[in-house]
């Protein structure tokens, strides 16, 4: 059939009303997915469904009950006051979740003032994208940026929740809390991806749960399982100094958890409010946690107003954990630390592996490695720190340390192998070991560009040779380890800041040189049982020489 001619004038019209219609059809969906709009110009007696229909406020949103695969879209560039709330029985799922998002150009603010930005009670298949949601600051606001939470019975864990593109600032509370009291019930598959967490007080970010120190570490008994955390900003969450019973001020904190996996992330200048006297915050770290793995992220000048502000942390009750792959520094706490409180869940099986610590410690007595079992009634079982590369310099908030372990408790079977320890200064230490029994060290390098100095309990020693002979560190059955010797490493000191956990591989300066004696020249610690992962720091193969490197460079 033959379409009729129409003149340039009507032609251009038709073609107008059938885009209209073509995008007023895609933009609806399927046919049980509704759309609501919210702009600046906006009317609450509206019913929502168009750009041209919108509702004007969040109130508005909030009188709606939602369905399963809602879509409620902000007006970029606008701010929104007030609080968006959800309540059982307005869940998604994880077909057809419940989407909030910007639309036109730019983010929307939901500005919640001195309130919670999002009050999500007891629901989830919920999706939160591209906005921003900001707080009145620290100083005035009393809520939380995005929180969900469920005491719901039965150990139920509720699916799906995902929050992208979005920017959290100005929230005493925290920025991002996920959290449940109610025995292990909880939230499964959480991801949070490409956000910045910023100038809140308590926290960038946290998962909490029903704290049972007797519960079973079984994947299933903790509240929280499968969570995903990548390529996000954790800046300048500095605590809130009106809290002097818990410490404050982490750029992320994950507990009761099974199967979290924090990677390309960045945490700096966290802490700095912290007042707790007995602990303080970490850039990034986990507590409480089962199969836990921190990697590929970078985490410096994290500090506190008393003890900590480290980079990375594996505390009480972790158990099969890793941190590998990541860079900290200068950090006033320790930069890579396992450790154990009193009264904790066991502590077993952690991992610190090819991580580059350049600069931290010093706050409390902190170090670039760090050991410490605060229970004398269990030990902290199977901890392992191999393939580091640690560059310690002298800082003017106290000595610093390449290696510590330290604490009421002890720690069974740890072992420091294969790391590499750069001192320069005479107010930096390669080594203080002050835990009875001492964990083993063999097969490290060991350099000081200044004094050269280990302590083991009360007694300090000038070389490697002397303190081998006194304590049979660095002493296998068959026969000597370790090395006293420059590792003729690239530029010592000057890593500086990447700002970008994607680059880390750019980190040159704690690369091997040709003739370093770093090369080929650690434990092949397969042969013990060790499994030591695919790759170095930078990706190369393990091994890639005619044997095992000392530090994070196998030296491709």
């Amino acid at each position: 059939m033959r379409l009729p001619r129409f003149r340039p004038a009507l032609r251009a019209a038709l073609f107008l009303l059938v885009a209209a219609s073509a995008a007023r059809s895609q933009s609806t969906g399927p046919p049980d997915r509704t759309l609501y709009y919210v702009s600046s110009t906006g009317d609450d007696d509206n019913t929502g469904m168009g750009p041209l229909r919108a509702w004007r406020t969040i109130a508005r949103v909030n009188q709606q009950v939602l369905e399963p695969g809602d879509v409620v879209l902000f007006q970029g560039g606008v701010l929104f006051p007030g609080t968006i709330t959800l309540t059982a029985p307005e869940s998604g799922t994880p077909e057809r979740p419940i989407l909030f998002r910007s639309f036109g150009g730019g983010q929307a603010i939901i500005w919640a003032n001195t309130g919670t930005g999002f009050d999500l009670v007891d629901v989830s298949g919920i999706e939160i994208k591209n906005l921003v949601v900001g707080g009145s600051g620290i100083n005035t606001n009393s809520g939380i940026g995005i929180s969900f939470y469920t005491e719901l019975p039965g150990d139920v864990k509720l699916p799906w929740i995902r929050i992208t593109d979005t920017r959290v600032t100005g929230f005493r509370r925290g920025g991002i809390s996920i959290g449940a009291y109610n025995g292990s019930t909880g939230f499964e598959d959480v991801r949070v991806e490409r956000c910045t967490l910023d100038h809140n007080g308590n926290n960038g970010m946290a998962t909490w749960g029903f704290y049972d120190p007797l519960r079973p570490q079984t994947v299933d008994a903790y509240p929280h399982r499968s969570l995903y955390v990548g390529h996000c900003t954790f800046a300048s969450n500095w605590g809130d100094p009106t809290l002097t019973n818990k410490h404050t001020g982490s750029g992320i904190e994950v507990a009761q958890c099974a199967g979290a996996v924090l990677e390309y992330n960045h945490a700096y200048d966290n802490g700095r409010l912290n007042s707790f006297p007995n602990g303080g915050p970490i850039g990034i770290w986990m507590w409480d946690s089962r199969d836990g793995v921190i990697q590929f992220n970078e985490s410096h000048d994290n500090m506190s107003g008393t003890l900590d502000g480290g980079g990375f942390d594996l505390d009480g009750g972790c158990v099969s954990c890793v941190i590998q792959y990541n860079y900290s520094h200068d950090n006033e706490g320790a930069g890579l630390l396992v450790g154990q409180f009193a009264g904790s869940p066991p502590t077993s099986d952690l991992t610190v592996r090819y991580n580059v610590s350049e600069r931290d410690g010093g706050r409390g007595g902190a170090s670039s490695l760090q050991l410490w079992n605060g229970d004398a009634t269990q030990p902290i079982e199977a901890a392992l720190f191999h393939n580091n590369t640690v560059f310690v310099g002298t800082k003017s908030i106290g000595i610093t340390r390449g290696v510590r372990a330290f604490g009421n408790g002890d720690a069974d079977s740890a072992l420091f192998s294969n790391n590499l320890l750069y001192a320069q200064g005479a107010g930096a230490w390669l080594v203080d070991l002050f835990m009875a029994p001492a964990p083993l060290m063999v097969g490290n390098l060991y350099f000081a560009n200044g004094p050269f100095v280990v302590r083991q309990g009360s007694t300090t020693f000038s070389d490697l040779q002397g303190w081998r002979l006194v304590t049979s560190q660095e002493l296998l059955p068959t026969g000597p380890t370790g090395l006293q010797a420059d590792p003729l490493l690239v530029a010592p000191g000057g890593g500086g800041t990447i700002g970008d956990p994607n680059a880390l591989f750019t980190l040159n300066a704690y690369r091997l040189q040709p003739l370093s004696p770093a090369r080929d020249l650690g434990l092949p610690l397969p042969v013990f049982g060790i499994a030591v992962g695919s790759h170095d720091f930078y990706g190369a193969p393990v091994p890639s020489g005619i044997g095992y490197s000392i530090g994070a460079d196998e030296g491709l």
